[in-house]
């Protein structure tokens, strides 16, 4: 009787130790990505903002791919600007690593980086409205009302493990000066 009190008595000890390694992980899994979500907005915000500094610079228009110069948007405009700085410091789509070498030319800063997976793309240009990547983590423009090489809408929207998660950004331009006549 003693010997099936202590078998059971393992047995009972085995399950509950697996019980409590199941729960941790699957809570350190869950509050993991948690975090990674969170910081894939905080992520947006960081793009929305150099946005905002790349339309101060252009009175008021944003680039039509996260690469184009501040320079090359100004003098489609008719500003003599010569910012050679860009978003995301002249690549994209753009991963941590091209952002923290573009060193000076990047409006983003050198730790932009891809919160699932570093190695991945963090921030890319994307034109379209549905199919979009499937890659957790990444942040992407989608520039509106494309005219050459500069927009005055612009949407940006994340990518979870799921899809698109449910924070997206939106901004239209209070432009400070009428583009040129075309």
């Amino acid at each position: 009787m003693e010997r099936i009190s202590s078998v059971l008595l393992r047995a009972v000890l085995a399950v509950l130790v697996v019980t409590i390694i199941i729960v941790g992980l699957y809570y350190f899994y869950t509050h993991q990505e948690v975090r990674q979500i969170e910081s894939l907005k905080q992520n947006m915000d960081t793009l929305h903002s150099a946005l905002l500094e790349f339309a101060l610079a252009t009175g008021g228009y944003y680039p039509a791919r996260l690469d184009i110069p501040i320079k090359e948007v100004a003098r489609s405009i008719g500003l003599n600007v010569k910012d050679p700085r860009s978003v995301t410091g002249g690549k994209d789509p753009a991963t941590a690593a091209d952002i923290h070498e573009s060193k000076g030319f990047c409006l983003l800063p050198s730790d932009f980086a891809n919160p699932f997976n570093a190695n991945e793309i963090a921030v890319m240009t994307f034109r379209g409205t549905s199919d979009y990547p499937h890659t957790p983590g990444v942040v992407l423009y989608i520039p509106l009302e494309v005219k050459r090489n500069y927009t005055t809408a612009f949407k940006i929207i994340g990518i979870g493990p799921q899809g698109p998660i449910d924070y997206v950004i939106e901004e239209r331009a209070i432009l400070r000066r009428p583009p040129e006549k075309i």
